[in-house]
C-alpha cells in the first residue's frame, strides 16, 4: 500500500503512470474514461451498489479488520451530509430535511447531476444519519479509532 498522495485525483494519476496497481476510491471519484475503456476495474464496493460486485466486508473475516474498514469507509457511508449546530429546533431540523430530500428527488437536480455524469444512489436521510453517528460512529473501541488515526495521519 502506498499513502502519502495528496488528493484522490493524484492518487488515479499513479495508477495511470503505473506507479500503483490500485486505488480505494469511490467510484464517483474514478474518472469515466479509465472505467469504459477498462484501464481499470472495479475489483470490490463497500456498500452494494453494483450487481455482482462482491462486498469487501463478505472478503474479511478478522473483526478487528472489519471495524477498521467501517470506520475508514464512513465517508462514503455518510456522503456529504448537510449538518446544523447541536440543539437546532426539531422543527427546523425536519423543515431542513424535508427540503434537501425533496430537492434531490427534483427533475432540475436530477437532470443536472445526469449531464455531469454523477452517480446518484438513494440519498441519506436526515434520520439515517443520525442513527449511523449515534449507534455506529460512536461505538468503535479505542484500538481501532488509533489505527484508524495511524493510517489517515501517516503516523
Amino acid at each position: 500500500m502506498v499513502r502519502g498522495y495528496p488528493g484522490i485525483n493524484d492518487a488515479v494519476l499513479a495508477v495511470e503512470r503505473g506507479e500503483a496497481d490500485g486505488v480505494l476510491c469511490q467510484k464517483a471519484s474514478m474518472r469515466n474514461d479509465l472505467l469504459a475503456s477498462g484501464a481499470v476495474l472495479p475489483v470490490f464496493q463497500i456498500m452494494p451498489i453494483e450487481p455482482g460486485l462482491p462486498l469487501l466486508d463478505d472478503v474479511i473475516t478478522d473483526p478487528k479488520e472489519k471495524a477498521l474498514l467501517e470506520l475508514l469507509s464512513a465517508p462514503q457511508r455518510l456522503g456529504l451530509p448537510v449538518i446544523g449546530p447541536p440543539g437546532m429546533p426539531e422543527e427546523i431540523t425536519r423543515t431542513l430535511r424535508h427540503s434537501y430530500l425533496k430537492m434531490v428527488a427534483s427533475k432540475d437536480y436530477l437532470d443536472e447531476a445526469i449531464k455531469r455524469n454523477l452517480d446518484m444512489g438513494r440519498p441519506n436521510t436526515g434520520e439515517e444519519l443520525a442513527q449511523y453517528v449515534a449507534t455506529q460512529l460512536t461505538a468503535f473501541p479505542p484500538a481501532t479509532v488509533e489505527e484508524y488515526r495511524r493510517y489517515v495521519e501517516h503516523l
